[in-house]
């Protein structure tokens, strides 16, 4: 979360203590206190997804273990048997050969391919000790990965989704408070202590910068004749 953000967020549950005060226990108050919880929590919801780390490396880790099954585990082992099992027929390499390429796109192209040709050879690769249902437990380790690839759920797509709802939520928050302002301003004109004390909450910090360099505006004085 951004700086200005952070700042936001702070006057925001600032506010929220403040408005816990006897003195802002209005009915409309109490309302619009209500309304602020449920956008503070909102808040705190997308910053907990924007900054966890953790189930990004897990789903990068799923990712991968799920192209090493499908490429190791079920199309490698099935080129190298067809050597075997086929040896002698012409086209046999070229049919069942695993692309060097690590692309998605090229491992799935060549997973069509080489399990098009091993159904033309099944019974082959059954006879010669492979499960009967080979074909499918390769189609199937296609599946998971292209559904892990396509899913929108993952949780590098939740923070992206955080991180730009942030704003809008933050904003909300704000115009919430707006309309806070107003009532405390309202319902509260001859309490100037709890007029006071609600405006150190909505006030946003200024941002500091770098103090302006001043030298140029220094007179130096010559120094006295003897």
């Amino acid at each position: 979360m951004q700086a200005d953000q952070l700042q936001r967020w702070a006057s925001i549950k600032a506010a929220l203590i403040i408005l816990e005060r006897p003195e802002f226990q209005t009915p409309r108050l109490k309302r619009l206190r209500e309304d602020l919880v449920r956008a503070e929590a909102e808040i705190a919801r997308l910053s907990a997804t924007q900054s966890a780390e953790g189930n990004i490396k897990y789903d990068g880790e799923l990712i991968d273990r799920l192209r090493v099954t499908l490429r190791e585990d079920h199309l490698m082992a099935i080129s190298d048997e067809a050597e075997v099992l086929l040896e002698g027929m012409p086209g046999i390499a070229d049919s069942f050969r695993v692309p060097r390429s690590r692309t998605d796109e090229d491992l799935f192209k060549a997973a069509d391919r080489i399990l098009e040709n091993a159904r033309l050879y099944e019974d082959t690769f059954i006879g010669g000790g492979w499960d009967v249902d080979f074909i499918k437990q390769a189609e199937a380790a296609i599946d998971a990965l292209k559904g892990k690839l396509d899913n929108t759920d993952t949780f590098m797509n939740r923070r992206w989704n955080a991180t730009r709802s942030i704003p809008a939520a933050i904003k909300r928050g704000r115009k919430i408070m707006k309309s806070i302002d107003r009532t405390v301003t309202a319902q509260l004109r001859a309490n100037k202590a709890a007029r006071k004390l609600w405006k150190s909450a909505h006030r946003i910090p200024k941002k500091t910068g770098r103090p302006k360099n001043n030298r140029r505006s220094w007179r130096v004085d010559p120094p006295a004749e003897e």
